[in-house]
């Protein structure tokens, strides 16, 4: 296999390997020498039920990136126990596996779902796929030109697939209260 584990932290991410209770679980690549998040772990300061899980590509994982990424900063902000599995690299059809993965780590008992904030992160690896691609970008740019249209009122907006109609509401969304 050309991926192997690690669960030692690199030593350039002080802000994980110091916290109590804090673990990292990253992949490195034997022929490429970036390490890649699989699950970072790094309880509240304060305690508390709240979780921050973050999900996503690059500029969510603080092991690709190096530094601490903005969720990362969100959690501590909160103060949220962070579980973090973006992965640099990733794509969109990766989430639901990293949701899987984060989900596994959190005991419900502990971080009951109301208590949940989910952080998606990701489309940035497609879009820069689909730039390479000219069918796929064509098809881009007609999206954002259809788009676009419609929100001019030039035209009517392209219609609602029949899968997304069950999940979103069938008229706009009323102006919050207030």
């Amino acid at each position: 296999m050309l991926e192997y584990a690690s669960t030692s932290p690199p030593a350039r991410l002080p802000w994980l390997v110091d916290e109590a209770g804090a673990h990292v679980d990253y992949r490195k690549h034997r022929l490429f020498p970036s390490a890649k998040n699989h699950l970072t772990w790094r309880p509240c300061e304060a305690g508390g039920s709240r979780a921050l899980v973050v999900i996503g590509d690059s500029y969510a994982d603080d092991v690709d990136m190096g530094f601490e990424t903005w969720p990362s900063q969100l959690a501590r902000a909160l103060p949220a126990t962070l579980v973090n599995t973006a992965r640099g690299g990733s794509r969109t059809p990766a989430a639901l596996e990293q949701l899987a993965r984060a989900d596994r780590r959190l005991p419900t008992e502990q971080f009951p779902v109301g208590e949940r904030l989910l952080v998606v992160h990701t489309g940035g690896n497609d879009l820069l796929l689909a730039l390479l691609l000219p069918p796929l970008t064509l098809l881009l740019w007609l999206d954002v030109l259809a788009l676009s249209g419609a929100s001019a009122g030039l035209w009517s907006p392209p219609a609602r697939p029949a899968r997304l109609s069950l999940l979103l509401p069938a008229s706009p969304l009323p102006p919050p209260p207030g």
